[in-house]
């Protein structure tokens, strides 16, 4: 093992090697039975997706709670969804003052099946559906879990 071990990360981040781990489960025959109707038909249940998200994420003692709104850009179906932090607060007192919205939004375009995937500031983002009412968002600050608001 050398000194420079690139593949962990100490921050709250999500690790590099964890990363190839949170690809998306659509090609899984679980994924499938999971999303029941939803994966069977595209653009319709995508844009179920749309409206108003909670979104969580924990590491250690710290931790994010916040607003998201996915919107479709109605000219391309579902094949590029936008991601908007309305408001976020960490460790319970600390508002987000930068947040990911207008140029800093999570833009994607669709990769597969239930799964979005774009880059912001050099790092890949991403959305993928767990089921009708949960979904796991790749931010650039790591993994968050975002249920219907």
């Amino acid at each position: 093992m050398t000194g420079d071990d690139s593949s962990t990360n100490h921050n709250c981040s999500t690790p590099r090697r964890h990363q190839e781990e949170n690809k998306p489960l659509v090609h899984s025959r679980r994924s499938k039975e999971i999303l029941g109707t939803m994966g069977r038909s595209s653009s319709s249940s995508s844009h179920s997706l749309a409206g108003e998200w909670h979104s969580t994420h924990s590491c250690g003692s710290c931790w994010y709670n916040g607003t998201w709104v996915i919107s479709f850009d109605s000219r391309n179906s579902d094949h590029q969804i936008t991601i908007s932090e309305q408001s976020g607060v960490c460790c319970g007192c600390c508002p987000n003052l930068c947040a990911k919205s207008g140029s800093l939004a999570h833009k994607m375009d669709k990769k597969g099946e239930n799964y979005w995937e774009g880059r912001l500031g050099g790092k890949t983002i991403s959305l993928q559906v767990i089921t009708e009412t949960e979904l796991r968002h790749l931010t650039t600050d790591g993994m968050c879990t975002l249920t219907r608001a």
